[in-house]
């Protein structure tokens, strides 16, 4: 099996179809297709976008310093540990770590 990107090289392992930072994209999208996807997205509103500049609601405020403590205080402790999005398992971790920087293996 070829990697789908079309270089031509063979992808390391059983479920993997492109090499590790290849351009996962096969096809180009045509100028009149993107220009098609902007139509049907111009006018609605966007999530991150829903309020820009002086129409948000906290325009030209800044948050007070108490405030700022009481935000603090409150993520304090929020993403320790197994909590943590990136957590990899701790002690595991530390095992994967020794073992490659053995020289037994």
């Amino acid at each position: 099996m070829e990697c789908k990107c079309g270089c031509k090289q063979k992808p390391i392992g059983k479920f993997s179809s492109f090499l590790r930072g290849h351009n996962t994209r096969i096809r180009e999208i045509s100028e009149e297709t993107k220009k098609k996807i902007g139509d049907a997205q111009r006018g609605k509103p966007q999530p991150w976008n829903s309020r820009p500049g002086r129409k948000n609601v906290f325009w030209g405020k800044k948050h007070s310093e108490e405030s700022k403590r009481k935000m603090s205080e409150t993520k304090k402790g929020m993403y320790m540990g197994s909590k943590n999005p990136n957590w990899k398992g701790g002690l595991e971790l530390i095992l994967n770590l020794i073992h490659l920087n053995s020289t037994k293996y």
